[in-house]
């Protein structure tokens, strides 16, 4: 079996979860319940795949600040925090567990707080 947990085609299946109200760590765990063991002609060469849940829920994550970071390119100096509203929004997530995990993670990535005027909207 060959490790697929962050190929593009499975990230994209898991994000679709997203937008039925699952968590990003709910979405990984079906997706990999779902498609582990199996054979999909989408995904290698018709190999069973195996798929790792933490590490498609950190695909899922990257995915999501991706996202994030691309909205706040769009949103004018000192409203970034419009940014992490905005991801929540589009994935039908909580807003306020899912937004300070994301915030978290956004500026983990960035490596400083570009959320300067966030009072947590939503």
């Amino acid at each position: 079996m060959s490790n697929y947990s962050t190929h593009p085609t499975l990230v994209e299946y898991a994000v679709h979860s997203l937008f039925k109200g699952q968590s990003p760590k709910r979405a990984a765990a079906t997706t990999a319940k779902k498609h582990h063991g199996s054979t999909n002609i989408f995904v290698g060469s018709g190999d069973a795949i195996e798929i790792d849940p933490v590490e498609l829920e950190e695909a899922i994550w990257n995915r999501l600040i991706d996202y994030t970071l691309v909205g706040m390119s769009h949103i004018k100096e000192g409203k970034e925090h419009y940014a992490l509203d905005g991801c929540a929004l589009n994935f039908n997530q909580k807003p306020k567990k899912f937004r300070d995990e994301l915030k978290e993670r956004v500026v983990e990535k960035l490596g400083s707080n570009p959320f300067k005027d966030d009072h947590g909207s939503l």
